[in-house]
């Protein structure tokens, strides 16, 4: 009783600007148009939807991701976008539409240093904004999501551990909401070639 019909389209471009130097597009759009219950025929079958319960329901989903990298011998630079849209219309009764902004700048360095087999530093810069326009179940928000982060990585023969940072501070429309540093450590031994602790 949930009949669901799909249409799904990705493309990739990639493109080599000179030595060390990439500049990239991907995008995606989705349709789906299908049909959702929200109560049982009976407690005894679940599987199967009471009669007239079955709410229609038509999603798109598409995103667009611009990028940007360079490698050099011992470091990386990346910036990477994204616009993310999500709408969802109900029977014709409502809808809601999401918009995500994605922005995150990297930098990433290998260094050599006696007695490791790898260390790296990774570091970066993160803005997101997401919108909902909806007239019933939401209504209009908004909320932004901004962060710095760090870690470093090495590996020692058997043992691989790093530790990092992010600061984090997220505001629901308008208001600041939260503000806070996170932090975060992890070691991992290799104690055969298919187990790890």
């Amino acid at each position: 009783g949930e009949p669901s019909r799909r249409f799904r389209a990705n493309a990739h471009v990639r493109y080599q600007l000179a030595k060390g130097w990439y500049a990239g597009i991907a995008a995606s759009y989705l349709i789906d148009s299908t049909r959702l219950y929200s109560f049982w025929v009976s407690d005894t079958n679940a599987y199967a939807p009471a009669a007239t319960t079955t709410i229609a329901q038509h999603n798109k989903r598409s995103f667009i991701d611009p990028y940007l990298e360079y490698t050099g011998k011992k470091s990386k630079h990346s910036l990477r976008n994204r616009f993310f849209r999500s709408y969802t219309n109900y029977g014709n009764q409502d809808f809601s539409q999401g918009d995500m902004y994605y922005t995150e700048y990297q930098y990433q360095r290998h260094f050599k240093i006696s007695g490791f087999e790898q260390t790296v530093l990774s570091a970066g810069v993160v803005n997101q904004l997401n919108k909902i326009t909806s007239d019933i179940i939401y209504g209009d928000q908004n909320t932004t999501n901004r962060s710095v982060y760090a870690q470093w990585d090495q590996k020692w023969r058997f043992l691989s551990y790093g530790i990092g940072f992010r600061h984090e501070q997220l505001i629901v429309n308008g208001s600041l909401k939260e503000q806070n540093p996170v932090f975060r450590a992890g070691i991992n031994a290799k104690v055969s070639p298919t187990s790890h602790i």
